[in-house]
């Protein structure tokens, strides 16, 4: 057995023993020494090289991933495609390899078939085809533009690739079939069975897990905020809880006057006790709710009213204003108010001051035509709502304007500085017709996009309202859906280019959200009652 360093550089021939004389190493024992440190460096010498080897293998790939993951962040994805029925990574002979009959990764090609080509040696032959009874595959004509391809993604129906989603990472511009196409894979709903096994923790299946977890959870779900608004910042004298069932919330609000209220959703009277008054003012048609196809559920009697110029009726179909016609089935307020009753028990007064082309900067401005009538409308709903006892709990305006603003910008009449001095003025024109000053709760919608796309006119308007919520303490988005409305089929009049009005899908989803922010930012927000 090799010597020990110890032993080999031992003081005396008997260690420990002087009388046996100093000891004098041998060659041999350093030699023997010497290679056995040697060969303990040189494998840890392996070992560092290998550990090396692999943290750059792992660091490589993260960063190849990361580099998939911005590049999808660069391209703004947002355009999800119909699925495919499968995906090739390898070279495929469009022009009679893809033909009806033909097997594909396993699967047999009938006509119609939607394949994705991802691996073609020519890469601006990449992209999704559609199989065809005999020759050529054909690009599917929702992917063969560019503008259909920018943010395109899509999920693959059966073969190798089944259960993942890829996309296109192409930032710059594309010129179909010249442009290569990269496509990468940036989702999988294949499980890990690894990480399935973790996450059961121990139960028979997922859903035995989540069912211990949620009887676990129960009881704390009911004495804490945890619902769907626990992220927003409720003022100090709005307190919502969840009940033992973990769905009904009870909301509290102390109004302006002191008194206080207590509505619970769990048992929603017939009549509610009270209620929300919402002036929809500077804006436009998009605020009337002009929208095709059924109507949007109307709230059950007595628990919405809308101004019809000269009493409080029930809610319907938006009624006209200033002349505006109103032949359309209406979905945002019936939607809004649908919302407070069911989640909050809180009915909906609607006082409709909205219109067709007008612009804040010319009609809604300090001098134009429609403040007074506005005004005039606000006060007398108001009005009603006491005379027939209505107690209000809170208040907010909603603003669904900005495309004549953009129009205008467009065609040089207006710049965008004079639209942000107008809506200025016309917000503060707006909580002092409330009683609330700058306390006001004002809801904005997001300027949408047309059918055939922005203009710098739109761009500008957008930026502006993202300024004035960031500047104003009390001016709050509601919706910001219409942006996606081309692209997500949320327009009225499908192959209309200059098109800007939502369809009641749209419509409904703009209500519910400016229901969910009035209970946050509106309630307890009372003006000075009218005698």
């Amino acid at each position: 057995m090799p010597q020990t360093i110890d032993q080999v550089w031992r003081d005396y021939d008997v260690d420990g023993v002087p009388a046996s004389g100093n000891h004098n190493p041998k060659k041999s024992e350093i030699r023997t020494l010497l290679k056995g440190i040697q060969g303990g460096t040189d494998s840890v010498a392996v070992a560092v090289t290998a550990e090396r080897d692999r943290a750059h293998a792992a660091e490589t790939a993260i960063g190849i991933r990361i580099n998939d993951v911005e590049a999808l962040a660069a391209t703004g994805v947002r355009s999800p495609k119909a699925s495919v029925r499968l995906l090739v990574t390898v070279n495929v002979n469009i022009a009679n390899a893809l033909e009806a009959g033909d097997t594909v990764d396993g699967i047999v090609l009938v006509v119609g078939d939607r394949v994705a080509l991802t691996g073609q040696t020519v890469a601006s032959q990449n992209g999704v085809y559609i199989v065809q009874a005999s020759g050529a595959a054909v690009r599917a004509t929702d992917m063969d533009t560019a503008a259909e391809l920018v943010g395109a993604f899509f999920s693959i129906d059966a073969g190798t690739h089944a259960g993942e989603t890829w996309a296109l990472t192409n930032t710059g511009t594309i010129t179909v079939g010249t442009t290569a196409l990269t496509f990468i894979k940036s989702a999988s709903t294949q499980p890990v069975v690894s990480e399935v096994a973790t996450a059961r923790g121990g139960q028979a299946s997922l859903s035995a897990k989540l069912g211990t977890m949620e009887a676990s959870t129960a009881v704390a779900k009911a004495l804490t905020q945890t619902d769907e608004y626990a992220w927003k910042d409720y003022p100090p004298f709005i307190k919502r809880v969840l009940t033992a069932a973990g769905k009904s919330a009870v909301v509290e609000a102390t109004t302006a006057y002191g008194a206080y209220i207590t509505s619970d959703s769990s048992a929603v009277s017939p009549i509610p006790t009270s209620w929300m008054l919402v002036w929809v003012v500077l804006s436009q048609s998009n605020g009337q709710g002009f929208a095709v196809g059924a109507p949007t559920t109307i709230p059950p009697t007595g628990t919405a009213y809308m101004w019809n110029g000269s009493a409080l009726v029930a809610i319907a179909d938006p009624t006209a204003f200033q002349g505006q016609a109103t032949s359309n089935n209406g979905g945002a307020w019936q939607a809004l108010a649908n919302h407070l009753l069911r989640e909050h028990g809180i009915g909906t007064i609607l006082v409709n001051a909205a219109v067709g082309a007008t612009a804040t900067a010319d009609e809604w401005s300090e001098t134009g035509d429609l403040r007074a009538p506005s005004a005039a409308a606000y006060a007398a709903a108001k009005g009603a709502a006491h005379v027939l006892g209505l107690h209000i709990i809170g208040e907010v305006a909603i603003s669904a304007i900005g495309e004549s603003d953009a129009g205008r910008i467009d065609s040089g009449t207006f710049v965008i500085a004079d639209v942000k001095a107008a809506s200025l003025d016309a917000y503060e024109w707006i909580g002092t017709t409330m009683g609330l000053g700058d306390k006001a709760p004002i809801l904005l919608w997001e300027l949408g996009v047309r059918a055939n796309g922005d203009s710098a006119g739109r761009e500008q308007v957008r930026q502006m309202q993202h300024e004035l919520v960031a500047e104003l303490p009390n001016v709050f988005f509601g919706w910001t859906g219409g942006r996606y409305a081309p692209e997500q089929g949320g327009l009225r009049q499908v192959g209309n280019a200059s098109e800007t009005h939502y369809n009641r899908k749209f419509q409904d989803q703009a209500g519910e959200s400016c229901a969910r922010i009035a209970i946050v930012r509106g309630l307890g927000q009372v003006g000075v009652l009218v005698p």
